[in-house]
């Protein structure tokens, strides 16, 4: 009688253990879906919240109201009709030099000859003027080295880069 009773026991212990392990995975997935639907509508009050904080932030913080049209205009539009002139400022060859050129042809990066190395100059002087102008307001890669249009400075003009150019060749035929 006592082996029937210890079988019953084990029989009953075991359907402990799936009990507790049904409710423990039910609690969990319980406890998941319902984080999951307070983070999802958090994170649609907060970005919408936020879109439209930064949408204010954005706006023209002035108004002009033009008579007889009925209609208000930010300052940005107005101003976006005025014509304004630019003044392009044309550097020297010896600012261009200092403030682009020296980076690379001081130190010979990117296998730029220096400047001070007219052996290394020589092939390129040869070629007519037009194309080493070329090669550098366009960008040159070649076997001995990689030039990047206008030296890196995209903001300078041709001429600037020219002036720099016959800069160079003046400080190099010396």
């Amino acid at each position: 009688m006592e082996l029937k009773n210890l079988s019953n026991n084990k029989q009953k212990s075991d359907y402990t253990v799936h009990k507790i392990v049904l409710v423990i995975c039910l609690t969990i997935t319980l406890s998941t879906v319902v984080m999951l639907k307070i983070t999802a509508a958090l994170v649609k009050e907060r970005s919408v919240s936020k879109f439209i904080t930064i949408e204010s932030r954005l706006e023209p913080f002035g108004k002009v109201n033009m008579p007889g049209t009925g209609t208000v205009k930010s300052v940005a539009a107005i101003n976006s009709i005025e014509k304004s002139e630019t003044i392009a400022k044309v550097y020297t060859g010896s600012d261009v030099y200092n403030m682009a050129c020296t980076a690379c042809h001081t130190a010979g990066i990117a296998g730029s000859p220096k400047l001070t190395d007219t052996l290394n100059w020589e092939p390129r002087i040869t070629q007519d003027i037009d194309t080493l102008r070329a090669h550098a307001i366009n960008g040159y890669t070649g076997l001995a080295g990689y030039m990047p249009p206008k030296g890196g400075r995209l903001d300078l003009s041709d001429t600037d880069i020219n002036n720099a150019i016959d800069y160079m060749l003046a400080q190099i035929q010396q």
